[in-house]
């Protein structure tokens, strides 16, 4: 065994101790009940990791495990986006419908133009890998997607002035320097070929490790009362007209929900 798949399965075990600490740590702190989704696509990841680690990374069960519970994994993904996005604009329902809406869409234009835009994947497919290729091209789009949600998202929150627990920034945050992060790495493995699988793979959990850390540290009850802003350069004047703003926007689209 090599070095990089000897160093991939000792942080794939590290990974599924931080998972598994962070799920029981969610469920005490009371946080699953407010952060579904993520509880959900974390039990998942969970169950996949212990599903695939009696396999190594070459063989055919494990290969057919990957591709029968991937597909799930990116669902989960998209609805914990989705469930953030909501937590975020839980004060203004109307903008927050119509964003799910936006963003669902997103998604599905990313994917296809990343299958539509195979150039640099198609150099490297064989046939036994072909499938495999399909799937990172998939995950692409969807990263690609969720993190230019997150990026906006962001944007939003450094521009408007609303006040958002201390879970949901940390939330906001987190997810989306993972998912930037894992959209550069496979977008480098798959322009670079399956030959470095290995090596992503290792780069990919040590991401993850790092950001189930972060969750695990700071992620708690009180997060969930304690309040804050990210923007703080606003005036108080100018801060209040925006909110209004923000309030006349989100009851304009209520009532044209309600048509």
């Amino acid at each position: 065994m090599s070095a990089v798949l000897q160093i991939t399965n000792i942080l794939w075990v590290i990974s599924l101790l931080l998972v598994t600490c962070l799920v029981v740590r969610m469920a005490r702190e009371g946080l699953h009940r407010i952060y579904k989704g993520f509880f959900v696509y974390l039990c998942a990841s969970v169950l996949q990791t212990v599903l695939m680690l009696p396999f190594g990374a070459e063989t055919r069960t494990y290969a057919w495990l990957y591709l029968v519970t991937q597909p799930l994994i990116w669902i989960l993904f998209i609805l914990s986006v989705v469930e953030l996005f909501s937590l975020v604009l839980r004060r203004y329902r109307g903008i927050a419908n119509l964003g799910r809406w936006v963003m669902m869409g997103a998604v599905a234009v990313a994917v296809l133009i990343s299958i539509l835009t195979l150039a640099p994947d198609l150099q490297h497919i064989s046939g036994k890998h072909q499938v495999l290729i399909y799937y990172t091209v998939i995950e692409r789009g969807i990263s690609s997607s969720l993190v230019a949600f997150l990026l906006i998202m962001s944007a939003f929150l450094v521009w408007c002035p609303i006040r958002l627990s201390r879970n949901v920034i940390l939330h906001t945050v987190v997810f989306s320097g993972y998912f930037l992060s894992s959209t550069v790495v496979l977008f480098v493995r798959n322009v670079e070929g399956l030959g470095i699988t290995a090596l992503i793979s290792a780069v990919l959990i040590g991401i993850t490790n790092v950001c189930l850390m972060i969750w695990i540290l700071f992620f708690s009850r009180k997060g969930e009362e304690v309040e804050a802003t990210v923007r703080h350069s606003w005036s108080p004047e100018d801060g209040e007209k925006l909110v209004r703003q923000l309030d006349a926007i989100n009851a304009a689209l209520l009532r044209s929900s309600a048509k």
